[in-house]
C-alpha cells in the first residue's frame, strides 16, 4: 500500500468507527449534556471562560455537538461558531439537535471537514476549541499545524488531549495491548473489539468502551511531548485535568497529578 493510500485508508477507518460510535452514544441532547458534564464537570468553565474572550470559535471534533451548544448559549450575540468532524453520522447528530437545544444567542454551524487538512483560509480564525479529539487521529502533529495555519495572529486555541501518566489512558492501553496479543494468537483483528460492537453502555461509560477496543488511533503524551508538538505557538497554560470519576472531583476544573487529560491553551504571535 502507497503512503497515499495508507494514510486515506487511516482516515476512512476513522471516520467508520466514529460513525458506528459517536462520541458519548446518548440518543438526547439533554442526555449527552448530563453524561458529560457529569464527567467532565470542568468542561462548562472552559466554555465560560472561551465565550467571554472570543466572539467566534471553531471546534474541531465537534462530535454531536454537546459542547457547541454549551458555547452558543454564551457567546455574544455578533458571535460565530462553526463545529467540524469528519464523522458525517456526528454532524447530522449535531444539526439535528439544533431544535431540542432550545434558545441560542448563536446558532452554530456545523460540516465535516478533516482536522488534518481544515478547509479554512490562512489566518483567519480567532479561536480554536478541540475537545479529546487529535490523539485520535492518524497524523496529530498536521492537526496542530493546521490549527496554527488557520489561526489569526494573536488568536488562541483551546485544546485537551490524552495524557500518558493518566490511570484511565493507562488501563486503555493495557486492555488495548491484550487484545493485540490475542488478535496475534487468534488470526483476528480486534476480537474484543467484536465482542463489544454495537452495545452502548451510554448510563454509565458513554462509548468509553467501544473507543478502548475499536478506535483505530489512540495515542497519548507526557508534558515533552505536549511542548514539543506546541512549540510554535506561545504555551500559556499546560496542566493535566479530569479523573473521571466524579466524586473524585475537588473544584471544577478538577486539576491534579491523576489527570488523564491535558489541557493546553495556546497563542499564535504575530
Amino acid at each position: 500500500m502507497s503512503p497515499k493510500d495508507h494514510a486515506v485508508a487511516a482516515l476512512e477507518s476513522t471516520r467508520s468507527f466514529w460513525n458506528s460510535s459517536p462520541c458519548n452514544g446518548q440518543s438526547t441532547l439533554e442526555a449527552r449534556r448530563r453524561y458529560r458534564y457529569t464527567v467532565e464537570p470542568y468542561l462548562p468553565e472552559t466554555a465560560r471562560r472561551i465565550a467571554s474572550r472570543h466572539a467566534q470559535v471553531v471546534e474541531v471534533g465537534c462530535g454531536m455537538g454537546t459542547d457547541a451548544f454549551n458555547l452558543c448559549a454564551q457567546l455574544p450575540e455578533h458571535g460565530r461558531y462553526l463545529g467540524l468532524d469528519y464523522s458525517p453520522d456526528s454532524i447530522a447528530a449535531a444539526e439535528a439537535a439544533v431544535a431540542e437545544a432550545g434558545q441560542l444567542k448563536v446558532r452554530p454551524s456545523f460540516r465535516v471537514a478533516n482536522a488534518e487538512a481544515l478547509d479554512l483560509e490562512s489566518g483567519s480564525v480567532e479561536c480554536v476549541y478541540s475537545m479529546g479529539v487529535l490523539h485520535h487521529t492518524a497524523h496529530p502533529q498536521r492537526a496542530i499545524d493546521e490549527i496554527m495555519r488557520v489561526l489569526q495572529p494573536g488568536g488562541r486555541a483551546y485544546v485537551y488531549l490524552y495524557r500518558t501518566w493518566g490511570p484511565k489512558v493507562m488501563v486503555a492501553k493495557a486492555l488495548r495491548a491484550i487484545q493485540r496479543l490475542l488478535d496475534a494468537a487468534l488470526g483476528r483483528e480486534r476480537c474484543l473489539y467484536a465482542l463489544v460492537k454495537g452495545y452502548h453502555f451510554e448510563r454509565f461509560l458513554g462509548t468509553a468502551v467501544l473507543e478502548c477496543f475499536g478506535v483505530p488511533h489512540l495515542d497519548c503524551y507526557d508534558e515533552v511531548e505536549m511542548r514539543r508538538m506546541f512549540s510554535d505557538f506561545r504555551i500559556n497554560e499546560l496542566y493535566p485535568v479530569g479523573y473521571s470519576l466524579p466524586w473524585l472531583h475537588s473544584d471544577t476544573e478538577a486539576k491534579g497529578p491523576l489527570g488523564y487529560f491535558w489541557f493546553i491553551e495556546v497563542e499564535k504571535v504575530a
